[in-house]
């Protein structure tokens, strides 16, 4: 097992990560970047500190002339509660960037802390992004299996548990501006229900790709190649579909997990024992004993485990990165709530390069 750490240390809207996002070399041709969520709150943190800047300066200049000149007691009254209000809200603004700048630096035993709160207030700001999206079929963007390119892994997201496949909406943006066109993701829908069936929708997926005739047409005798990144329970789904579907006609060559219990978690206790998926996940079930029993002997799928330091929902922590696979990789983040995995500019700097690694080994293989 490998581990290099990656360091989350700031709220995952205005989060750290690499400046090498695709580990291309200086000759290489860089590829321009589109959205970033980092970016976008860098230019939302400067526009509204301008705005309550000019404000408060506003309200202070007004509020000199009509106690001076004017001298009327409500006008000033109001111009003054203006100054303070955009004074307090420029304040706020300025203790999160020095928040984001300190942090990383604090001793072990403040920082901690620090991540945990920041971890809070992510994973509240993620549930409401989700909430939002959370209309959206996004399966209807899957690639159709005609348009699949032969030569690529397709990669599927398999989402955790309550998700749906539209929590893939940023990440699948990352990946197709690296240039993966095989996206696929999945809806598991009702709750209540075992992993056992969400493999079983997984094979379903799968098989409408593998017998399709115009891919296996292109495929000519050769095995679809898989990869699935996965969030929370969906590495648990993605494993058990490995391991209950090995005559499938596919060649599962990564599972990419992003705080998936991999050896189960307490967390899962909260649902009451009303969800099996549930009761499945939790720490030492028979399900996730047999699970890891498995997975040692699996040596032919890379495993790339991304856990965080600040996930409330895995429990024990290092649960998410003991998946026993033999070609097992681990990342470690700071500062990244649960949910916070799916909108993390550093997750998505992780997979995009891990993809990009891989695809070189997969095209000296072929």
């Amino acid at each position: 097992m490998s581990i290099s750490p990656a360091v989350e240390s700031s709220l995952p809207l205005i989060e750290q990560s690499s400046n090498d996002l695709s580990g291309a070399s200086t000759n290489e041709k860089k590829v321009k970047e589109g959205f970033r969520i980092k970016k976008a709150v860098r230019v939302a943190f400067i526009v509204l500190a301008s705005t309550f800047g000019a404000v408060a300066l506003g309200a202070a200049v007004a509020t000199i002339i009509t106690a001076a000149v004017v001298n009327p007691i409500t006008p000033a009254i109001i111009c003054a509660t203006v100054a303070l209000t955009s004074f307090v809200a420029l304040t706020s603004l300025g203790a999160l960037k020095a928040w984001e700048k300190i942090t990383p630096h604090l001793p072990k035993f403040l920082r901690i802390p620090a991540n945990y709160i920041q971890s809070t207030v992510c994973a509240l700001i993620s549930s409401v992004a989700l909430g939002v999206i959370w209309p959206i079929d996004y399966t209807k963007k899957n690639v159709k299996p005609e348009d699949v390119d032969p030569t690529q892994p397709l990669i599927i997201g398999s989402h955790g548990f309550l998700g749906s496949g539209n929590n893939w909406m940023y990440m699948f943006g990352r990946l197709k501006e690296a240039g993966h066109k095989n996206l696929a993701s999945i809806n598991y829908g009702n709750a209540f229900v075992s992993i056992d069936t969400y493999a079983d929708k997984m094979h379903n997926l799968i098989k409408g790709y593998t017998e399709n005739p115009e891919l296996k047409a292109k495929l000519n005798g050769k095995k679809l190649k898989v990869q699935f990144l996965c969030h929370s329970m969906g590495g648990l789904v993605a494993r058990h579909y490995k391991q209950k579907y090995p005559n499938d006609n596919v060649d599962v060559e990564d599972i990419i997990t992003l705080g998936t219990p991999l050896d189960g978690t307490h967390m899962s206790n909260l649902a009451l024992g009303v969800s099996k998926a549930a009761r499945e996940m939790n720490h030492n079930s028979k399900f996730i004993k047999n699970q890891q029993k498995n997975a040692e002997l699996d040596s032919d799928t890379n495993y790339y485990h991304i856990a965080s330091k600040c996930d409330f929902v895995i429990r024990p922590l290092v649960s998410a990165t003991l998946g026993k696979g033999p070609k097992t990789k681990v990342d470690w983040l700071d500062g990244t709530g649960h949910v916070s995995y799916l909108w993390s500019d550093t997750a998505g700097d992780l997979i995009v390069n891990y993809l990009k690694n891989r695809s070189g080994e997969l095209a000296s293989a072929a």
